[in-house]
């Protein structure tokens, strides 16, 4: 790929450009792109899923790919394997709970980093009345404000 702005390449661009074997980008390929046969079916409104979020490149005939928005590809490789987990029945559950873990752990340490950590609370319990009404994973407070994740 010798010039940045161009959108359509091989899989033998993409191994120049990274230094990855062949086969590990042909790999990469197919688990990201759409064929010229996909449809999107399942895309019938805004609020259905669009295949295209977890497959942004597109196969063309001839064997080269067109990836339209460069962050669409890093949006998937962070959010698709964990839809490839949950196929699996009996790892679900675990899949799940190893995903909140880490996402209240990236998000509580990213706001540390902001804010300082004693003004970061974890796991806050918030009750109505006597009642125990929510938990708040990660809680800042700063000032008279606070943010609730």
């Amino acid at each position: 790929m010798d010039d940045a702005s161009r959108t359509e390449f091989t899989v033998e661009d993409a191994t120049l450009a990274s230094g990855v074997a062949p086969e590990k980008v042909q790999h990469l390929l197919t688990a990201f792109s759409c064929d010229e046969n996909e449809r999107n079916t399942s895309f019938t409104g805004l609020s259905e899923i669009n295949i295209t979020n977890f497959r942004p490149i597109l196969k063309m005939r001839g064997g080269s790919y067109i990836l339209p928005q460069h962050f669409s590809l890093l949006e998937a490789i962070y959010e698709t394997p964990f839809f490839w987990m949950t196929q699996d029945a009996a790892y679900r559950p675990r899949a799940s709970t190893n995903r909140g873990r880490f996402t209240e752990s990236f998000v509580a340490g990213r706001l540390e980093a902001i804010f300082g950590t004693t003004r970061v609370l974890r796991n806050v319990e918030i009750y109505k009345g006597k009642n125990r009404f929510t938990e708040a994973d990660v809680l800042v407070l700063y000032g008279d404000r606070a943010i609730v994740v």
